[in-house]
């Protein structure tokens, strides 16, 4: 397995993502691509990928301020807002295309099967 934040792992996950169950490409790319737009959601996918395939939304929000070189992760506010753009847009914009689930009441998110 590739590393996170290397690109071969981000295309590798892709690459499962496009396909269904059945093996055949999926039909709605542009709404997988649509959320593969913005770079918290890669982070989230890789750092997902990354540990056991579900991680709290705070230690998520934490993994994802580490692989962004524009941020300082030091810093507790900054976290802190990736932590409340995850959690109001980044993450439903993944379960709403079966990337991840989202359990509201744990605050954990985790990889769907189809994005193992």
């Amino acid at each position: 397995m590739q590393e996170a934040g290397d690109p071969r792992h981000t295309t590798a996950v892709v690459r499962d993502l496009q396909r269904s169950e059945d093996g055949s490409a999926t039909e709605d790319r542009d709404a997988l691509f649509d959320a593969l737009s913005h770079r918290y959601r890669r982070f989230a996918i890789d750092a997902l990928d990354s540990c056991d395939g579900s991680l709290a939304l705070a230690d998520l929000a934490a993994e994802v301020a580490e692989r962004d070189a524009e941020s300082d992760a030091s810093v507790p506010d900054h976290v802190r807002r990736v932590e409340v753009e995850l959690y109001h847009v980044h993450v439903p914009k993944l379960a709403a295309i079966g990337v991840v689930r989202f359990d509201r009441d744990r605050n954990v998110v985790g990889l769907t099967g189809r994005s193992q």
